[in-house]
């Protein structure tokens, strides 16, 4: 009996085997099955790491990352991961090519939804370009380089030694070949498997050919890869692969589908939230080396090799006036935090209170010298504040001439006017130029980051109170929509009755002549 039972419990795996289609990469089988295929690999959502900038920034060890225009990945902050809408879009994934450029459209309930690569470098901050070499294009590798099929060519063996202090010949792509990454490949490959091309955490111990080639580009600079690029290739890879259940850029898609628009704004985002401290990546976090405790800081790995970052005298010079522009704009980040929480509710709207007080007196052509820089009497007072509460943040500017540097401080003034107003619509339509005069100034080194924290979170309030109102519109419509759908339904329910009513009387007279043709005689013809 038991043998039985077993022969048709094989014979029924058979069958069912028989039935599904042997997996091909997803986009090739019809496209009325490619979403259930997808879903049968159970997949789940991997999310990257925050990285404590702190830990690293006096090693110079991330530089690599900052110097190809890829700081974005290590600056980012979000706490927030909608892991169904994210599923849900990529299990219906559509690739669109355009020379090197593509495109992923996914849907999320019933819409469509495109991630390009302009949205991926807007949203995190990346392929900014390359440092030192403005004419300098990002290339956009395909899987030729990333993976190449031949791993015996001069270029494999020159990315090898970069890369690994032991002879490439005994490299192995495992664990243990992760142990003679020299140290400064080893701390960028553990942001590489987190950020840059984050996979599940089962497989984070290993060393992959794509990261070889990834960290070979970063630390050699002999290839400006695209970062946006990258993500692109990595998503579409997990479609199509029959293997990767894991769902890279948790993050990063969630903030792409919540700035589409593609999330339900009545969703608890408290159950889609990330506990924020739990996913930092610190030194703690890269096993096996030393840092240093003071100058000059250093690094060293298990053997007592050692890395210290070397700059030519110029390039030194960028690296340490970058690294003081991300302090003092993480610092001036902290200091707002907790105003920009405690923003004050009255009347469906967000206020914002500004540590400066603007005049509201009307321009007038003549100016007047605040500290050595001539600006228009009604911006006087405003200056004055900031000058009061944030020092001379003209002090570092590139440009030297003062009427240059009170050219910068003017378009300051004018950006903290225009957020004090009360007026939302005027604010959103004007914060692309505001967001566009703000980034002139940081380009001239103006220490502006505490207006850039005002202005962000003044653009979410005020898209806030849109949000609400189209909302408010929406939800009247579908009210009437309701009671019109209602008042059909019960007019059709009457009409049903109706009918029923009808066939039951019909029903009745069929009986009744059924009867009578049985019952009756038919009547002789002579």
């Amino acid at each position: 009996m038991a043998c039985e039972e077993k022969q048709i419990k094989t014979e029924q795996h058979a069958h069912v085997k028989k039935q599904q289609p042997e997996w091909i990469p997803g986009s090739q089988h019809p496209e009325e099955i490619r979403q259930e295929l997808f879903m049968s690999k159970n997949p789940s959502v991997s999310i990257e790491k925050k990285v404590k900038m702190e830990d690293f920034e006096d090693y110079d060890v991330m530089d690599p990352i900052y110097r190809m225009g890829w700081g974005g990945i290590l600056e980012f902050e979000s706490d927030i991961c909608y892991t169904q809408p994210v599923i849900d879009w990529i299990s219906t994934l559509q690739r669109h090519v355009d020379g090197a450029s593509l495109a992923l459209t996914g849907i999320v309930s019933g819409k469509q939804y495109t991630l390009t690569h302009d949205k991926i470098r807007q949203m995190f901050g990346v392929d900014t370009g390359i440092r030192g070499e403005p004419g300098r294009a990002y290339e956009y590798p395909d899987e030729s380089y990333l993976e190449p099929s031949n791993l015996e060519t001069q270029d494999w063996i020159d990315r090898l030694q970069e890369l690994f202090f032991l002879p490439p010949d005994t490299i192995k792509y495992t664990s243990t070949g992760k142990a003679d990454l020299k140290p400064q490949a080893k701390v960028l490959w553990g942001v590489g498997v987190l950020n840059i091309l984050p996979r599940e955490a089962g497989y984070q111990s290993k060393i992959r050919v794509r990261d070889i080639s990834i960290l070979y580009g970063l630390i050699s600079g002999r290839v400006a890869i695209s970062y946006a690029h990258l993500v692109m290739l990595n998503l579409w890879a997990t479609y199509e692969s029959a293997y990767r259940s894991s769902i890279p850029h948790g993050y990063l898609l969630s903030r792409f589908l919540h700035n589409e628009g593609a999330i339900d704004m009545d969703m608890d985002m408290e159950a889609h939230r990330i506990n924020i401290e739990l996913r930092t990546l610190t030194q703690q976090d890269i096993p096996n080396l030393v840092f240093s405790l003071e100058p000059p800081f250093h690094i060293k790995d298990w053997q007592n090799r050692t890395f210290v970052a070397d700059f030519e005298p110029e390039e030194r010079q960028i690296v340490e006036r970058e690294k003081a522009e991300r302090v003092r704009r993480r610092d001036g980040v902290q200091e707002q935090e907790q105003e920009i929480l405690n923003l004050k509710k009255s009347d469906h709207s967000v206020e914002i209170e500004l540590p400066i007080k603007a005049s509201s007196s009307e321009s007038e052509p003549s100016t007047t010298c605040v500290r050595g820089y001539k600006v228009k009497n009604s911006l006087a007072p405003i200056l004055e504040a900031i000058f009061m509460k944030h020092g001379d943040i003209a002090a570092e500017c590139i440009f030297k001439k003062a009427s240059v540097r009170a050219f910068f401080l003017g378009l300051v003034c004018e950006v903290v006017m225009q957020l004090q107003t009360n007026d939302d619509r005027t604010i959103i339509s004007k914060m692309e130029e505001m967001e566009t005069d703000v980034s002139e100034v940081e380009a001239a080194n103006i220490h502006v980051s505490w207006l850039r924290s005002h202005l962000e979170a003044r653009k979410t309030s005020s898209l806030m109170m849109e949000t609400k109102a189209n909302m408010i519109m929406l939800k009247k419509a579908a009210k009437m929509e309701v009671r019109e759908i209602r008042t059909e339904f019960m007019a059709a329910k009457e009409r049903l009755k109706k009918a029923k009513r009808f066939v039951k009387v019909l029903g009745l007279v069929h009986k009744k002549l059924k009867t009578n043709i049985h019952q009756g005689h038919t009547p002789s013809l002579l």
